[in-house]
């Protein structure tokens, strides 16, 4: 779709993240990040409460580190696929870094929180 050219004079608001479907990666970014650290924290609880789930000890740490491990791979994988969306959006180098760093930020602010809960 060719820009007008009133568009392209307006400089860097013509650029892709002003689009829909890129303000939606943002908010899946957002929710799938939360997605994920419930699994981890879910697991988290279910291995230190082993009276929620009735079964024997074993079969607790087992799902606990399971459903942990599900929640760890998956914040991982959309570090991952964010980091590649924003590459995609051919923004200048600034804002893609700066992009980049927020992702960063937030991915290490979620997995230091969950280290930290105990």
């Amino acid at each position: 779709m060719k820009n007008s050219p009133d568009q392209e004079s307006r400089g860097w608001t013509n650029h892709d993240i002003l689009r829909s479907d890129a303000i939606k990666y943002v908010f899946d970014y957002i929710r799938n990040i939360g997605i994920s650290g419930s699994l981890i924290a879910g697991g988290d609880y279910l291995r230190e409460h082993p009276e929620f789930f009735k079964a024997p000890a074993p079969l607790n740490d087992a799902f606990g580190w399971t459903i942990g491990g599900i929640g760890l791979a998956l914040l991982v994988l959309n570090y991952a696929h964010a980091s590649s969306k924003v590459d995609d959006l051919k923004l200048p180098k600034v804002i893609s870094v700066l992009i980049n760093f927020l992702i960063n930020v937030l991915s290490m602010v979620v997995m230091i929180l969950i280290a930290l809960k105990k």
